[in-house]
């Protein structure tokens, strides 16, 4: 949907969230008719950064917070400013995908205002609307208290597969085919 560009994928461990973001990530790369950079950060590498020196002490507030932090892990010796980055995002020249906001929220705990985070990708994106910004989380928990309806953000939810709707699915699917007798 071209009019709702901020969009939260929730799922539970294992259902293919972080492959999805390369998938994503890669797919938009190599568009030629995009001009727009994409910018991945995956939770897992800011955590290899603070288990090496630690949490920071200040907040993370922003999406440039976590895009900061991202850089420094990575050891990008020239980071955007800040006024460069949200202009960026504002006009959709950037698009930015954060595997693991359950993860971050976790490790900085009340160093992070999900809420205030939230918040400030949807005061981004009012501005033009044509900010592109895709989170994953497992915990439904950080989607449902940060408040993603009130803040125009799309919340979808990846379902696994139980033992039941495996065997529903299989059945469906096979139904036509009979089996042969041996």
């Amino acid at each position: 949907d071209p009019a709702c560009r901020l969009l939260t994928l929730v799922g539970p461990g294992g259902m293919g969230k972080t492959s999805l973001c390369l998938s994503v990530a890669r797919a938009l790369h190599f568009r030629e008719d995009l001009r727009s950079s994409v910018i991945l950060i995956q939770a897992e590498a800011i955590k290899k950064y603070v288990a090496e020196r630690g949490v920071t002490s200040s907040r993370i507030e922003s999406i440039y917070d976590i895009y900061e932090l991202y850089a420094k892990y990575q050891g990008h010796g020239k980071l955007f400013e800040r006024s460069t980055f949200d202009l960026a995002v504002v006009c959709g020249n950037l698009t930015i995908i954060i595997d693991g906001l359950d993860e971050l929220s976790s490790l900085f705990q009340e160093q992070f205002d999900v809420g205030a985070f939230l918040e400030s990708l949807k005061e981004l994106h009012d501005q033009l609307g044509s900010s592109n910004v895709l989170l994953t989380t497992r915990n439904n928990v950080v989607a449902q208290d940060a408040g993603l309806d009130a803040l125009a953000i799309e919340r979808y939810e990846l379902l696994g597969f139980d033992t039941e709707s495996c065997k529903r699915y299989v059945t469906r699917r096979l139904q036509g085919y009979v089996s042969g007798s041996a």
